[in-house]
């Protein structure tokens, strides 16, 4: 029933891939900037729940108060939407010809605007994925555009990011969640997870069913009042879900990539 539920869960996004997909471009840009005004929404709304601590400012109920995880259920999933959109966002900069000072002016102050609301999330995820994205995105970038505006778009893109973020106390916290990564319980569950992927080789326990597959090879020594409802490790879950079938898609997709 879970692995089911996994696959109807995917019909949605699948068929709104399809439909974007014959779309014309400047519908495309439509759409980021529809996404862009959501994650802009997401920020404000994080804002009103760091500032009123309160769990009415939540559309969940499992979640943790204080943290700005906006729209979503916690903040991890709310900074990689953030990354997504300041990629939109550095996509439009770099494809559009107009020269305008104000239109280039809000570009800059929007990718300050994400980038700053990622480091406000404290989530590690988000901060690794927006750091790569300063690296990756003009490679990612190879469609037709101005060489000239790629290379200012880049600077600005690495500038804000890195340098004016750089003694900024918010930023410096959340880089110093890094250090502390081997005090997060979430780690020491890895070796459990290795343990009942080899229990659940070569097909795997099911599509959406880590969290009932993995409890009878929790040690005791990880064992507390709550329970592990994933892997935090894409990969080891994809293992021990869909065992050698998911190696193989996993393996075709960074081939298509």
């Amino acid at each position: 029933n879970a692995t089911l539920r996994s696959f109807l869960a995917l019909l949605p996004p699948l068929a709104m891939f399809i439909a974007a997909c014959q779309l014309k471009r400047s519908d495309h840009e439509r759409l980021f900037m529809i996404l862009i005004f959501v994650g802009i929404a997401s920020i404000f709304l994080g804002a009103l729940q760091i500032l009123f601590h309160e769990r009415d400012f939540y559309l969940f109920r499992d979640v943790s108060v204080g943290s700005p995880s906006g729209i979503f259920g916690n903040r991890n999933h709310q900074a990689i939407f953030l990354c997504i959109c300041t990629l939109l966002v550095y996509y439009l900069f770099c494809s559009r010809n107009e020269k305008r000072t104000r239109y280039n002016l809000l570009m800059y102050m929007m990718i300050a605007l994400f980038a700053g609301a990622i480091f406000a999330t404290q989530s590690r995820s988000g901060v690794a994925i927006l750091l790569l994205l300063a690296l990756a995105a003009p490679a990612y970038i190879y469609f037709d555009i101005n060489p000239r505006k790629l290379a200012v778009g880049s600077a600005v893109f690495y500038g804000i990011i890195i340098f004016v973020f750089a003694k900024s106390h918010v930023v410096l916290s959340a880089l110093n969640r890094f250090d502390k990564a081997n005090d997060d319980g979430r780690y020491n569950i890895w070796p459990d997870v290795l343990f009942a992927i080899k229990h659940y080789f070569p097909v795997g326990a099911g599509v959406g069913t880590f969290t009932e597959a993995f409890q009878p090879f929790e040690s005791l020594n990880n064992l507390s009042p709550y329970y592990v409802p994933r892997a935090h490790n894409d990969y080891l879950e994809l293992a021990l879900e869909a065992g050698i079938f998911g190696a193989v898609v996993l393996g075709a997709v960074f081939v298509l990539a």
